[in-house]
């Protein structure tokens, strides 16, 4: 499996914002979003807007250390979407000024880019999520997908250094190991591990205690709790209970 490079992001994440933008058309934004339940659609437009800004924040300013997320869309609710898009160009047009690998503050301790990739997935899953409250259409390239799940995994470590979530204290193991298999992709698998540390994981076929098999953005869309482990999008075979708690330490 290829992984996509920061320098693929700079097109790529507008691009999902765009795509996002376009989910949410014409919608009611009162709506409530089933997958978030405590969310609006107005929310949900705010939440995602608030990301890109912070993000461009961060590599514009050149932070070394976090940034609050001070963020506030217009008051007319009719240039939130506009303001979403603004977002993503400042976050974009910021990258291209000082390079993918530039120093700045991240999670993971990688370059400005890092935030390119982040922001992208972050709106993938969130495009899912309007999606699901309007009714329309999702799909994802299954490339696109795959590196989503890659990314989770490498910021997962990080996440739960800071506890970020109580549930994520409940996540390091002692060898329980989940497979996630990508039907529609060459080398589209995960296996992991849970460990006292934390998670271990690489790119490769092996035994687990919980297999789960199905294109890429239904693997997605199970690793970040917009679907269940029993819809039929994906087949589960073995320990699901795993695959259970695997979803409920993970849920932020």
């Amino acid at each position: 499996m290829t992984a996509l490079g920061y320098e693929h992001y700079l097109t790529e994440m507008p691009a999902e914002a765009a795509r996002f933008v376009e989910a949410v058309a014409g919608a009611d934004t009162a709506r409530r979003v089933p997958t978030c339940p405590e969310w609006t659609l107005a929310d949900l437009i705010t939440h995602v807007g608030r990301a890109h800004h912070w993000a461009a924040d961060i590599v514009s300013s050149g932070a070394q250390q976090p940034l609050p997320n001070e963020a506030e869309p217009p008051q007319d609710p009719a240039q939130h979407v506009q303001w979403l898009l603004d977002g993503a160009e400042r976050l974009r047009s910021a990258v291209a000024e000082v390079g993918v690998h530039a120093r700045v503050w991240t999670p993971t301790g990688r370059g400005a880019g890092y935030w390119l990739r982040r922001i992208a997935h972050d709106t993938v899953v969130h495009r899912a999520d309007a999606a699901f409250t309007t009714g329309g259409r999702y799909e994802v390239d299954p490339a696109l997908a795959a590196d989503g799940i890659t990314e989770f995994l490498e910021l997962l470590p990080a996440l739960i250094a800071v506890r970020m979530s109580p549930g994520l204290a409940e996540l390091p193991g002692t060898g329980q190991s989940l497979h996630f298999h990508a039907t529609d992709l060459d080398g589209g698998e995960w296996l992991v591990h849970r460990v006292p540390e934390g998670i271990s994981w690489e790119h490769t076929h092996g035994k687990a205690d919980v297999a789960v098999r199905g294109r890429a953005v239904d693997l997605q869309l199970v690793l970040t709790n917009r679907i269940g482990v029993d819809d039929p999008r994906v087949q589960v075979f073995g320990a699901v209970e795993e695959l259970v708690h695997w979803r409920r330490c993970t849920t932020f």
